[in-house]
């Protein structure tokens, strides 16, 4: 029997279930239990088919519900979930984790808008359409909210409180909404609070404005205009600086967002705003440190921008936050990038940094993390010869870069096979 077959035969099951429930009062409680699993069911068909065949990344994946998340949010363990699982679910468990049976005091949801950029960029790439709630579609009342709340951002501080909150509530949760963002006047009206610069606001305004311009970035549309207006570009800027550290996180994934164009990298590679995020991804906050090595990365691909980034100390910062196990996939990703550059090979060579690459090669457990390994240890070569020596004794002791030519991923392979020619020649 077919996927159809079932969903039709699901279908009318419920109906006769749902008859036999509104019209019988002497219906079983069975009976409701059935309903509720066919509902289920119904469901789970209606999932599979806006996938289709394909596999969302564990990254987005709730890990309540198994799906992909299409609200996400944090809640005070900083992990990420579907709003409506969370919700769900801290009501089930009467607020209590199963895993650690910690009792949570508090169940404030924080919108993860990083998470939703990422999510909304997979979705349109792959032609997943998810379906809008009721409250997710644009409306001639929003218009006027939008109007409203421009307007109030021009009054007292309490007004304009609660007409960014709102704004920022907007952009998050009607993604329609973002459409209506695309133009200089409701730019110049949306950052005119900040016209005396972002300390002489009250932080929280600063933050929901800075979000707001996140969200409405979400649209490619909204980016070519953004990425033009110079009030957007140096509030970006100077909220990586300053400000609250969520405000500094959402200013440099915004950054991210917009710097995905050659000139745009360059714009904001050749300003105070590098510095700034190199900084920012020294960050003892995950999610800050996280946006900044990505809009670092985009910054990166400019050879320009590699040399100065080194000049800024991004090297040691990496190295840093290796040592000390910290989102390491993601630094080691950034360091095979810049490894491109002499100047960045230069400083890894200046804090002895291949003996942790070799401990890297292996000892660590991901065959991605192995790949970056042994790319930057090829960099290294081919502009410090002499460190040949050293990775010969690895090789000697441990047979590292053998095990990699064998189980490797095809460009681990490679590039470990090319080094393991270079040995030869200081045996």
């Amino acid at each position: 029997m077919g996927a159809e077959d079932n969903r039709t035969r699901l279908k009318a099951k419920l109906r006769e279930l749902m008859n036999s429930i509104v019209e019988d009062d002497g219906t079983s409680l069975l009976a409701f239990d059935d309903a509720i699993q066919a509902l289920k069911t119904l469901k789970d068909f209606k999932y599979s088919s806006i996938l289709g065949n394909l596999t969302v990344p564990p990254e987005f994946q709730c890990s309540l519900s198994g799906r992909l998340i299409t609200d996400p949010v944090f809640l005070i363990n900083n992990e990420t979930y579907d709003r409506k699982s969370i919700e769900k679910w801290t009501d089930d468990v009467n607020r209590l984790f199963d895993q650690t049976k910690r009792i949570i005091s508090d169940c404030t949801l924080a919108p993860n808008n990083s998470a939703q950029c990422l999510i909304s960029k997979w979705c349109e790439e792959n032609g997943v359409a998810i379906e809008d709630s009721d409250y997710a579609k644009l409306t001639e009342d929003h218009k006027h909210r939008l109007h409203s709340s421009l307007y109030q951002l021009s009054l007292s501080e309490p007004q304009q409180l609660k007409a960014a909150k709102e704004l920022r509530q907007l952009t998050e949760r009607v993604p329609p909404f973002r459409e209506l963002f695309g133009n200089e006047e409701v730019i110049h009206l949306l950052l005119s609070p900040l016209s005396g610069g972002i300390h002489c606001v009250h932080p929280q305004i600063h933050e929901d404005l800075v979000t707001t311009v996140l969200n409405a970035s979400i649209l490619e549309d909204n980016r070519k205009i953004f990425v033009k207006d110079k009030k957007i570009t140096s509030l970006l800027t100077d909220s990586v600086r300053s400000g609250s550290i969520r405000a500094r996180s959402n200013a440099a994934f915004t950054i991210f967002l917009l710097s995905s164009d050659q000139p745009n990298r360059l714009m904001f590679g050749t300003s105070d705003a590098l510095d700034h995020l190199v900084r920012l991804l020294d960050s003892e906050n995950e999610s800050a440190s996280k946006n900044a090595a990505s809009a670092l990365f985009n910054l990166c691909l400019e050879d320009v921008v590699k040399e100065w980034s080194v000049e800024e100390g991004i090297v040691e910062i990496i190295i840093d936050k290796i040592i000390n196990n910290i989102q390491v996939k993601q630094m080691m990703s950034l360091l095979a990038l810049l490894a491109g550059h002499l100047s960045a090979v230069d400083a890894l060579v200046g804090n002895e940094a291949v003996p942790l690459l070799l401990d890297l090669l292996r000892e660590n457990p991901g065959s991605l993390i192995k790949e970056y390994s042994i790319s930057i240890l090829h960099s290294i070569c081919k502009h410090h010869p002499l460190k040949l020596l050293e990775i010969n004794a690895e090789e000697e002791e441990h047979h590292s870069l053998s095990n990699l030519a064998v189980s490797g991923t095809p460009r681990a392979k490679t590039i470990a096979n090319i080094v393991l020619d270079l040995l030869k020649f200081v045996r």
